[in-house]
């Protein structure tokens, strides 16, 4: 009786063994379409777009310092009074005193051999009420020189332009302030590019 029970472990041993081995390959071929997945789910992304952000609309108003500078030297004895002129340029922003952001936001789903990956669509509409202070809120001289203002401008800050359909259109009362300064850098820093 003895024998005959260790017959049966040792069958049932070698039973386990044996189905290990599909089991296993189950498991390989899970792990191997998992990976696959997550493989077309970044290309995908990658073909399209990451993450987006959008800052704006701004307001920019470029403005130039200028002023002069006295250098006094003395130069073989003699004294000498040099007049250096200096032009710094900088840029004012203006927030919307009101803004209404509306959008429509949609689903698809793409389909790469197996595997089908949902994406996302925005199609956004931004609105925005802007009031300028007199003389544009005055400000300040930083080396006591004399201030003149550039021609304002309409800007929005994207973030990664991948994935844009349309380029943003302004549809602004002051029809003769045209949005020319699309911007391609992390937000919210609103430094330019054309």
């Amino acid at each position: 009786m003895q024998k005959k029970l260790w017959q049966k472990i040792c069958i049932m041993f070698g039973l386990t063994l044996v189905l290990l081995i599909p089991i296993g390959m189950i498991k390989n071929l899970v792990g191997e379409r998992a990976e696959r997945q997550q493989q077309t789910v970044s290309d995908i992304a990658a073909s399209s777009a990451g993450p987006q952000q959008l800052f704006g609309p701004l307001l920019v108003v470029p403005y130039t310092e200028r002023w002069t500078e006295i250098i006094d030297t003395k130069v073989d004895g003699q004294p000498k009074r040099e007049l250096i002129e200096h032009n710094e340029n900088s840029l004012l922003y203006f927030l919307p005193e009101h803004l209404n952001i509306a959008g429509e936001l949609a689903t698809e789903t793409k389909q790469r051999g197996l595997f089908k990956v949902r994406s996302y669509v925005l199609n956004v509409s931004i609105k925005g009420d802007m009031k300028l202070p007199g003389a544009y809120g005055n400000p300040k001289s930083l080396h006591n020189g004399q201030i003149s203002f550039g021609t304002p401008y309409a800007s929005v800050v994207l973030g990664i332009c991948a994935g844009y359909w349309k380029r943003p259109v302004w549809n602004g009362e002051a029809s003769n302030m045209p949005l020319n300064k699309v911007r391609n850098y992390p937000c919210p820093k609103p430094t330019a590019c054309t």
